[in-house]
């Protein structure tokens, strides 16, 4: 029995986390605990529960919750909302203005020597955002990006010598240390006076690089720290969060959005990674490629750097309502067709029993994906003794990775993609004569050919939906396809969402919707039909 003394006092100033940690147990078994004494721990905010003396100490001296911050190199919402779970009266704002107001004629003094706000909070021990719009309500300041040095020369003054660098080739970043103002000054200045500048880090995109020219993909064992470039956060976070958790297959897309980063950002530092250069890289990406391509991207890219938020590597998430945009695709293809215009692609496929033509092999191999409603990789790595055809079933229970250049079985999605469906007599006579012959583990299209590829077989179901007249899509619509004749026939969900290998109902439900509300509209009008002939 784990001895509970001291509970009730170290609950007033740990969280959860710290007690379970100076118990040795559970935190399931602390928060038991906490119940059955009435007792509330310290609520969690990173950073602050072992120093819940000191914020006392200086909140009881008159500190306002951004000094707190300041001394803890937390954001003030943290401070705020810990002394307001904590009951600490610190500063309100109009003390702070008043105790500012004191100190006004040394702010006014050291602002004419040209000390900048940012200087001037440090010496009188406020935070620089207070100082700043303190010195912005009395007019000691004019604008928020006011020179580092105010005493010098007006930048105005000096924009022919401004200009004449700029046409040099001298960054934002550059300027700014020459003529010793900050970079915003420096910035405002060159658009009013009509002055094109560029930056190193927030306005100019690299071009693209070759990908030999790209890191090497594997762990980044260093530091990370907000000097570190967005490249080597993003790799360490990829190993660190998903190598290992997801498919190799899957890593595939991290590995390109690795490479896809480099080619925009190349060296910058992750500090530097605002909403405005992360919109201008999409944009930019847009003009390129299709939308679906740059909203892949985006959605890999975002939860790494929501992770680099809560590091305090970024200080606001730069992915945070980004507009997606990019060109149409210059054939559009169709998440599904109907029934009738299937058995019109399907009436015009190559069919024959000589697996070594191209045109023949990719035929039957959409055939089989649209009885079946396999994915792609699924029917990939089909062998014959996944073929049960005394019972006409077939089994998934594996996958073939064919992103990997050699080739390799693979798993399946999850757990739930294993599984045995039936298929009809004609399909399963069919390939019991097609796959007579062939090695039992090796995958039935590769022993006619060395590689088959997603993109090759969606070009020939193409030009097939072209032959048949009908909307062109892809293999995997071939999979949407299957499940819409299904739900058209009545064919239940539940059943549905097992023959496609849905770890959940809801999934099938929320990729369906749009399928289910088509079904219902003809019912409508078939009921209207019905009872108008009453």
């Amino acid at each position: 029995m784990i001895n509970r003394d001291g509970l009730e006092e170290l609950s007033k100033t740990m969280t959860l986390e710290d007690l379970s940690n100076h118990y040795g147990v559970h935190g399931v078994t602390v928060s038991r605990w906490l119940k059955e004494a009435k007792l509330t721990s310290v609520p969690v905010v990173w950073g602050l529960g072992v120093h819940d003396a000191k914020v006392r100490e200086m909140a009881a001296a008159g500190a306002d919750t951004h000094v707190i911050a300041a001394e803890f190199n937390l954001t003030p919402a943290r401070v705020r909302k810990y002394c307001i779970s904590n009951n600490i009266a610190f500063a309100s704002k109009k003390a702070v203005r008043k105790k500012l107001s004191d100190k006004d004629g040394i702010i006014r003094k050291l602002a004419e020597e040209g000390v900048h706000s940012e200087d001037i909070a440090k010496q009188i021990g406020y935070s620089s955002r207070r100082v700043k719009s303190y010195m912005l309500d009395h007019k000691i300041i004019e604008k928020y990006s006011e020179p580092r040095n105010a005493g010098r020369i007006s930048l105005r003054n000096r924009s022919a010598e401004l200009r004449v660098l700029a046409q040099e080739g001298k960054t934002l970043e550059e300027l700014s240390e020459i003529f010793d103002f900050t970079r915003g000054y420096v910035r405002r200045i060159c658009h009013d006076e009509g002055i094109e500048v560029k930056s190193a880090h927030i306005n100019s995109f690299r071009s693209p690089v070759t990908l030999e020219s790209v890191p090497e993909w594997k762990d980044f064992e260093g530091e990370i720290s907000p000097d570190s470039r967005v490249v080597d956060y993003f790799r360490q976070w990829t190993f660190e969060h998903k190598v290992g958790t997801l498919r190799d297959v899957s890593i595939q897309a991290y590995k390109a959005a690795h490479a896809f980063l480099y080619t925009y950002l190349q060296d910058m530092p992750i500090k530097f990674l605002t909403r405005g250069v992360y919109q201008k890289m999409m944009t930019k990406h847009g003009k390129a490629y299709h939308i679906t391509t740059v909203r892949d991207y985006h959605n890999v890219l975002k939860a790494s750097l929501k992770d680099a938020v809560y590091e305090g590597l970024l200080e606001k998430d730069p992915s945070y309502k980004i507009t997606i945009a990019g060109r149409a695709n210059g054939r559009s293809k169709s998440k599904f067709i109907s029934e009738f215009e299937l058995s019109e692609v399907l009436k015009v496929l190559d069919y024959g029993s000589n697996l070594s033509n191209t045109d023949t092999l990719y035929s039957w191999f959409i055939y089989l994906s649209a009885k079946t409603g396999f994915r792609f990789s699924e029917t990939l790595g089909l062998t014959v003794s996944d073929f049960n055809f005394g019972s006409e079933e077939i089994t998934i229970n594996k996958t073939w990775n064919y992103k990997d250049p050699k080739g390799r079985f693979d798993l399946t999605k999850n757990k739930s993609s294993n599984r045995t469906i039936s298929v009809d007599a004609q399909t399963m006579a069919v390939f019991k004569t097609l796959t007579r012959d062939l090695q039992t583990d090796l995958p039935i299209w590769l022993s006619y050919r060395a590689r088959i590829l997603n993109g090759s077989v969606n070009n020939y179901l193409a030009k097939k939906c072209k032959q048949a007249k009908v909307p062109a899509i892809s293999t995997h619509s071939l999979r949407h396809t299957h499940a819409s004749v299904l739900l058209a026939k009545g064919v239940s969900m539940a059943s549905i969402s097992a023959r496609l290998g849905h770890a959940d109902i809801s999934t099938t439900q929320d990729i369906y919707t749009h399928i289910t509300k088509e079904l219902e509209r003809k019912d409508d009008k078939i009921m209207k039909d019905a009872l108008g002939g009453l």
